[in-house]
């Protein structure tokens, strides 16, 4: 569905969402606050939001399609709790 990566443009440790799609993935210790890049399968999902809070709650920001995010930006960068993704169009 998706991966997060601990480094800018999908390096360093890599971390994939595993839970369905429409459900919140909490990341876990050592993985949260520590994302920097994220990319999206695009066949599985056509959109993610990601959250600084656990829980998918707090400040959010939907990635959208193939506009996968080589470098977090502001709050986000290594500020990543949560995700969430869609689930695709029928």
């Amino acid at each position: 569905m998706a991966a997060v990566y601990s480094a800018p443009n999908y390096g360093g440790a890599a971390y994939k969402l595993f839970a369905p799609v429409g459900q919140c993935n909490t990341l876990p210790a050592g993985v949260n606050n520590g994302v920097q890049s994220m990319q999206i399968n695009t066949v599985v999902t056509p959109a993610c939001w990601i959250y600084t809070n656990a829980n998918c709650a707090g400040d959010n920001y939907a990635i959208v399609g193939k506009n996968n995010v080589a470098q977090m930006q502001g709050v986000y960068n290594n500020s990543v709790q949560s995700v969430i993704c869609d689930k695709p169009a029928s």
